[in-house]
């Protein structure tokens, strides 16, 4: 395939800023057209070697474009917002058009994320025994439903994969660390949770004992995948991969740390900075927590296997626990605290 057209969502983002970068960095003759939904960072996204499409998300014909965008690129890669399955809808409709005016199949590489497994635990326990999700086992793919967190439109995803149209591959990212380089500046996601939060509460905080686990990830790992999915897809051409597509569902993600342990690390990076008075962790009930408890109390149950065994992906870079004086640093900007 000769300078594969792509069409990106999600490149001012965290995430996405980061892969759209490294994927230009690794292919540069890919035409990658990115949107954003202000003329404030199409010039960033020009730096970065795309051509920006501003699109209004609240504009009449916003599907329509995005329908319209997808019909056209050989490659989509969504990092946008992993919940909006209208948008998902769309960009699969115009991956359909293109299958059908070109008689090539198109590819979807969606970012999805691991809260989609998380149990319904409430008291913070972690159970070693329970089962844990392994992507390498097409059966715990298949078990995803529309009622789980990210799940409704993980659905639609895979089923588009089934139906032949569209080489889906689907991209579970564990909570992700580890300073952005994408065009326009963003904190993670997850580290402004963990540090909002613990700012929110005054204190470090867990439900019961806090043990329950949830996967990590340094955003040089994760990008580091996305260029190995990315590469495989140009190596189609245009032809079907084959296979099923809950066997291109992939959890990546490096350990499993308790919930409690990333507490503590982030509140001790505040008292530092005097922006928290203690280091020390307060138990707080899963009905206290309100929308915080199914992140506080929960568990993600995760054996990451199948990147590794497709594309012999292997996590170097540190955690969360190991990198959060650098995290700290980054978020507090964005959470108005520089």
């Amino acid at each position: 395939m000769s300078s594969p057209s792509v069409f990106f969502l999600g490149a001012t983002g965290y995430i996405g800023g980061s892969v759209l970068v490294d994927l230009k960095n690794a292919f540069p003759d890919i035409n990658v057209t990115a949107t954003t939904r202000s003329d404030s960072n199409a010039a960033a996204l020009t730096s970065a070697g795309a051509t920006p499409v501003v699109l209004d998300p609240k504009a009449a014909d916003y599907r329509e474009k995005i329908t319209e965008f997808a019909s056209k690129a050989d490659i989509v890669v969504n990092a946008a917002d992993c919940d909006d399955l209208p948008l998902t809808e769309a960009l699969l409709k115009g991956l359909k058009r293109r299958k059908e005016e070109s008689g090539k199949i198109p590819t979807l590489i969606h970012t999805s994320g691991i809260a989609v497994f998380f149990d319904d635990t409430k008291d913070g326990s972690y159970k070693p025994d329970d089962h844990f999700y392994d992507d390498s086992n097409e059966e715990d793919i298949k078990a995803i439903t529309p009622q789980m967190l990210h799940g409704h439109v993980d659905v639609q995803i895979l089923k588009a994969g089934q139906d032949g149209y569209v080489d889906t591959y689907i991209v579970c990212p564990g909570a992700t660390n580890g300073a952005g380089w994408g065009p326009v500046t963003r904190a993670s996601m997850y580290v402004k949770y963990v540090a909002g939060t613990v700012l929110q509460q005054k204190s470090a905080f867990k439900v019961g004992e806090g043990e329950n686990v949830y996967g990590l990830v340094h955003i040089k790992d994760l990008t580091s995948f996305y260029v190995e999915v990315f590469r495989r897809a140009l190596k189609l051409e245009g032809k079907a991969s084959g296979g099923s597509p809950y066997t291109r569902y992939y959890i990546i993600s490096k350990e499993n740390v308790a919930f409690k342990t990333v507490q503590e690390a982030a509140a001790s990076e505040l008292v530092k900075r005097n922006l928290l008075p203690s280091k020390s962790i307060v138990t707080k009930t899963f009905e206290e927590l309100g929308p915080l408890a199914i992140l506080a109390a929960g568990n993600t149950l995760l054996n990451p296997n199948r990147a590794r065994q497709d594309f012999g992906w292997e996590p170097k870079h540190p955690i969360f626990t190991e990198t959060v004086a650098e995290d700290v640093d980054v978020a507090l900007p964005a959470l108005g605290l520089a």
